[in-house]
């Protein structure tokens, strides 16, 4: 995929997410768990609009921020490392795109371990990572 054609993922997925989230809102319990400990036990709750919105907003501002990072960059790193950039970009957001899926889904009663999805796409998340780095070396 060439970088061009990747840059557009990252807001895809942000307004997929979103779009997503509307459609599910209505079926979500007034109080969700948002945060589970490292047993898998949930230790954290939020009012259906915080549980809801918080990922989604949070996935809003760093699309915004890693659009403005690459202006930031006094040396112009990612004209060089570009793709990479835009791959580990990418791959962030799609994480935080299956967190709030399963957190979405555990909310209206589906049977998801939550321990199993932050752990296979942070792996994934770290295998994207590393192969982006080395692309670009």
């Amino acid at each position: 995929m060439d970088r061009p054609r990747l840059r557009w993922l990252p807001p895809i997925i942000v307004v997929v997410t979103v779009l997503y989230t509307i459609s599910v809102y209505p079926s979500l319990p007034e109080r969700m768990v948002t945060h589970w400990g490292i047993d898998g036990r949930p230790n954290g709750w939020s009012s259906r609009e915080v549980g809801a919105w918080i990922l989604p907003g949070i996935m809003a501002f760093m699309s915004l921020t890693f659009l403005a990072l690459p202006s930031l960059d006094p040396k112009q790193s990612t004209k060089k490392f570009g793709f990479a950039y835009d791959l580990i970009v990418t791959a962030i957001q799609a994480f935080q795109a299956v967190v709030q899926y399963a957190m979405l889904n555990i909310a209206r009663g589906r049977a998801i371990d939550m321990n199993n999805v932050v752990y296979v796409s942070l792996g994934v998340l770290l295998c994207v990572t590393a192969l982006a780095y080395r692309r670009q070396r």
